[in-house]
């Protein structure tokens, strides 16, 4: 993260998604963001199209300002119990169940994704991403 910019609530700086295709209108598996106090987040996918927010340890986004620092997702699709852990910098900051839905094809986004804005102008952010890239295991 780009320490001269400021990055609105709720604006998510990675995701895990399930495609949207003809047979499954499905929700991101995971979405993490920085909230109003900066403190880093994510959504977890628990049922259709809803989502409950976790804290991922003590980050903050200045741990992210000027500096390189590694985020990796991995989510076991496993039918009988899906998860998803979520690493920063190479520590498990958090591990809970997922919802997998039918029909749905995984992959990542990275980018600075928001909400429409409804009223006030968002502020100007920039996220450096390098090295980005995912696996999938059998």
């Amino acid at each position: 993260m780009d320490p001269s910019f400021a990055t609105a609530p709720v604006t998510t700086v990675f995701q895990v998604h399930q495609w949207v295709t003809p047979t499954c209108e499905c929700g991101p598996y995971v979405m993490i963001f920085f909230d109003k106090k900066g403190n880093l987040n994510a959504r977890i996918l628990r049922s259709h199209h809803k989502h409950t927010t976790r804290r991922l340890g003590n980050f903050t986004r200045k741990d992210f300002e000027g500096k390189w620092a590694e985020i990796a997702v991995d989510i076991d699709t496993d039918k009988q119990k899906p998860n998803v852990a979520i690493y920063v910098g190479g520590k498990l900051a958090h591990r809970e169940g997922v919802l997998v839905q039918d029909g749905g094809a995984v992959f990542f986004k990275t980018g600075l994704y928001r909400f429409g804005r409804i009223s006030p102008k968002l502020p100007s952010d920039r996220l450096y991403v390098r090295d980005i890239g995912y696996v999938k295991v059998k």
